[in-house]
């Protein structure tokens, strides 16, 4: 599934859901501790509902990515003043999402999930 794929509405929802409860886990376990029923278990989703989306935890953190650099390269364009604002939102969504992003890239038992965001 690419981000910018799913239109309906519940489809959103649900994606969003279970990437904020991934964000949730990352705080409390490592990414290689978290299970895919944990993250349904925090995103209130049946496990079918999660694989009718997503293959498994690493694909969801690639929705993820993709969805985030999404939000932040759309107002992207030659207008500097839209650049500079564009770089304005990914330091204000890292600096509010610290937390889980500084275990992400400095836990070394996060390898595969910080090569794979490196990656996207």
């Amino acid at each position: 599934m690419q981000a910018s794929q799913s239109k309906d509405i519940r489809i959103q929802r649900t994606c969003k859901s279970l990437i904020q409860a991934l964000t949730d886990l990352l705080v409390e376990k490592t990414f290689d501790e978290i299970r895919v029923k944990d993250i349904c278990q925090r995103a209130g989703v049946h496990r079918s509902t999660f694989y009718d989306h997503f293959e498994d935890k690493l694909h969801l953190l690639t929705y993820g990515i993709q969805d985030l650099m999404d939000i932040l390269i759309s107002p992207a364009t030659d207008n500097m003043a839209k650049m500079q604002h564009a770089i304005y939102r990914v330091f204000k969504f890292f600096k509010l999402n610290q937390q889980e992003y500084t275990l992400l890239f400095l836990d070394p038992r996060n390898a595969a999930a910080k090569q794979l965001f490196q990656r996207e």
